[in-house]
């Protein structure tokens, strides 16, 4: 007999955030991870309207790696000046040393004794970041795929427990200079074992690598269908439309888009008939001593900036670039 099928969970945020169910904020160093967990948490213990809808206000609980003071820098930076009472914050650096040893053998249990109320849980519990938050008690060693998927599991289980939405930061991994056509969400860093709990993802990177500006944030969902990538304003995480994003890097006036230093001579090096990437990069780096990653990067801005064309070569589908001479 056909056996019908689960209800819908009910979302705290659609497609991204579930009771009981892991999401995945990743990105480089830096790049706003924390901060933009901070704005979507103020906004849902406020009920205010954002990015992630609008909803009735509900206690949230953020679990940082920073002191309160660096942590409360951070609030200032995103328009916070002070909390709701439906706002909590944990900082571990802030414990006295017993308190720091028994939160390191095992910090969710020390989560669960000392800083969650169990008749009023949080309905979303942020971990900043990953590693601050996996369990010690056993003699794990993170750096493992097995190990890291059992304590991302374990993780997972307390989530359950507390029919609460975890959102875990996680610094993604750099670039492999042989998987330039890596996708966003493959750069996570031990991506099969974290992306095995989690029921959605949001990877942040900047818009550009020398303006930090801009945020394109690529989200994921097992459950929705997600518009991605939106693009927001670093600053205050506003999200900003496409075009105005493109009016403000210049991409539709190349003339008011400045090079710099680098991109200008990776630019001189490119002739004015295809050539895959790959030559370029070996070109670049005998020359002008630049990694591949770094060409890739540069020729993908270049691009952009509407300064060269890239195709795909339809005999072996290799990318290549190329200028177009001046008219």
């Amino acid at each position: 007999m056909p056996k019908k099928l689960a209800a819908q969970p009910e979302a705290v945020v659609e497609g991204v955030l579930y009771p009981g169910e892991i999401c995945i904020i990743a990105g480089a160093p830096s790049v706003g991870k924390s901060r933009f967990q901070l704005h979507m948490l103020y906004g849902l213990a406020l009920g205010a309207a954002g990015w992630w809808g609008h909803m009735p206000a509900i206690p949230v609980l953020y679990c940082s790696q920073r002191s309160w003071k660096v942590t409360s820098a951070q609030l200032r930076t995103v328009g916070i000046r002070e909390l709701p009472d439906t706002f909590q914050c944990f900082c571990p650096p802030d414990l006295t040393k017993a308190q720091k040893q028994s939160f390191n053998f095992n910090p969710l249990q020390y989560l669960d004794d000392n800083v969650i109320a169990p008749k009023n849980p949080p309905k979303v519990i942020v971990l900043d970041t990953l590693i601050t938050y996996l369990p010690h008690t056993r003699d794990f060693n993170f750096n493992n795929y097995s190990d890291l998927t059992k304590g991302c599991d374990e993780i997972y289980y307390w989530a359950q427990h507390w029919g609460c939405a975890v959102p875990i930061a996680h610094h993604t991994a750099k670039q492999k200079t042989d998987s330039k056509h890596e996708t966003a969400t493959e750069k996570i860093l031990g991506s099969q074992a974290i992306m095995a709990i989690a029921i959605s993802a949001c990877i942040l990177e900047h818009y550009t690598s020398d303006d930090p500006t801009y945020l394109r944030i690529h989200f994921m969902s097992h459950l929705d269908r997600l518009p991605s990538p939106r693009y927001f304003h670093g600053d205050d995480f506003r999200e900003v439309a496409e075009a105005e994003l493109a009016t403000f890097v210049g991409a539709s006036d190349p003339e008011k888009v400045k090079l710099g230093a680098t991109e200008t001579k990776v630019l001189e090096e490119i002739p004015f008939k295809p050539i895959p990437y790959s030559s370029i990069a070996v070109i670049c780096g005998e020359k002008l001593g630049i990694s591949r990653v770094q060409v890739y990067r540069i020729l993908d801005n270049l691009t952009r900036k509407k300064y060269v064309i890239t195709a795909v070569d339809p005999e072996d589908g290799s990318k290549v670039v190329f200028r177009e001479r001046p008219q």
